[in-house]
């Protein structure tokens, strides 16, 4: 696993951690299924690589 840093407008991150809060997981999990979730839907869309 590599670590990412990603900037975040203060009211995602206040919502991320509310919503890591309630579920009782760490935000950055919330982020890599976020993630996962918005790859699994691209792919079968081809995104170019610049």
């Amino acid at each position: 696993m590599q670590k990412l840093q990603v900037l975040f407008p203060d009211p995602v991150v206040e919502r991320l951690r509310a919503m890591a809060r309630q579920q009782d997981r760490p935000v950055s999990e919330l982020v890599r299924r976020a993630v996962d979730r918005l790859l699994e839907q691209t792919a079968t869309i081809r995104i170019p690589i610049t």
